[in-house]
């Protein structure tokens, strides 16, 4: 975490309460712009933070904050939003040079080849051509049902099944898992070669 402050008693103070960088306006910044503090400064009255901050500055800057400030809005209207912008990384990347990327990037566990996918899918059409005549069926009873189904969730489990059975029963099915189980079994790839 960080704080962007103006460079006031209030931005000063906030950031040492948060106790994290303060990547706030301050002189360095309008060094790095190459600005003067006239060109960005307003006067300005603290209310009540001013004693607050002694010690957390210099006593030029106290003296100086208690009759000004800078604000950041000030400093994007001379320089621009891309330029402040890239000091805001530039200064990010000073206070953190290393970063931590595995909460933005996921590494899966799994992924799926192309050829792969193009089975599951050839796999997918084979079944539904399989269920087709069956759940064109179901769904012509569920068209026109007598009263209420009681259990809607069971229903629907039994149709599952129903359809599942649809596709164990079928001789092509049970020829191609036949063949399919003897691969797993003999083939090296799914007996723990890790290549």
């Amino acid at each position: 975490m960080v704080v962007l402050t103006d460079y006031d008693d209030s931005g000063v103070l906030l950031a040492s309460k948060l106790k994290a960088p303060r990547l706030g306006i301050d002189p360095e910044t309008l060094q790095y712009f190459n600005l003067k503090r006239q060109d960005v400064e307003e006067r300005y009255t603290p209310k009540n933070h001013l004693n607050s901050i002694k010690g957390l500055v210099t006593e030029e800057e106290f003296d100086y904050l208690s009759r000004k400030r800078i604000e950041i809005n000030s400093v994007k209207t001379k320089v621009g939003t891309e330029k402040l912008w890239e000091w805001i990384i530039y200064r990010l990347k000073e206070v953190f040079p290393n970063r931590n990327y595995n909460r933005a990037i996921k590494v899966p566990k799994l992924v799926k080849p192309a050829d792969l996918k193009e089975l599951y899918a050839k796999i997918e059409n084979v079944l539904e051509k399989c269920i087709k005549s069956e759940s064109e069926k179901v769904v012509e009873e569920l068209t026109d049902i007598v009263g209420f189904i009681e259990n809607v969730p069971q229903k629907h489990f039994d149709i599952e099944v129903k359809l599942q059975n649809v596709i164990s029963n079928n001789q092509d099915y049970r020829d191609f898992m036949h063949i399919f189980n003897q691969l797993i079994e003999s083939h090296p790839f799914f007996n723990g070669r890790d290549d």
